[in-house]
């Protein structure tokens, strides 16, 4: 296996939530178009910025720092309308007699970052057990979502 990039490198410790590696984040190789596609490939842009953030961000150009910052401020702000919604699901659900469990994105983004706010999401994850899914995909569409599995 040949040497990874380094935006590859930065990404794999962020994700990894390591400390900074001043090397690593200091360096005039890093190519901060690539490492941002790559962090959004790979729903890693907020987490990259507060990386970034916690190690100081030198050599990192104001330009990208604030490129990482709006998308942060962004990400934050979907994921907290997303709580929101997942909160009208579940009591929704309870009203109805459902049984439901959240998972993955959302419950995880404060148990992996320690906050609610870094994980990028896409969708909001319900288990619901399959004698209730009509009465589920009812109360779900009586919200204005469309289900699916």
């Amino acid at each position: 296996m040949g040497r990874l990039r380094p935006e590859a490198e930065l990404l794999l410790t962020c994700a990894g939530r390591a400390k900074p590696a001043p090397a690593v984040v200091a360096s005039r190789d890093i190519d901060w178009s690539y490492a941002s596609r790559l962090a959004r490939r790979h729903s890693l842009m907020t987490a990259l910025h507060r990386y970034l953030a916690e190690g100081g961000a030198k050599g990192v150009p104001e330009h990208v720092q604030e490129h990482f910052r709006v998308h942060c401020e962004r990400n934050a702000l979907r994921n907290r309308f997303l709580a929101r919604e997942l909160g009208k699901i579940l009591a929704a659900f309870r009203e109805h007699g459902i049984l439901a469990v959240p998972l993955r994105g959302l419950v995880l983004g404060p148990v992996i970052y320690g906050d609610l706010e870094v994980r990028e999401l896409a969708d909001l994850d319900v288990l619901v057990h399959r004698r209730n899914m009509p009465d589920a995909m009812k109360v779900l569409r009586s919200l204005h979502y469309s289900p699916t599995f």
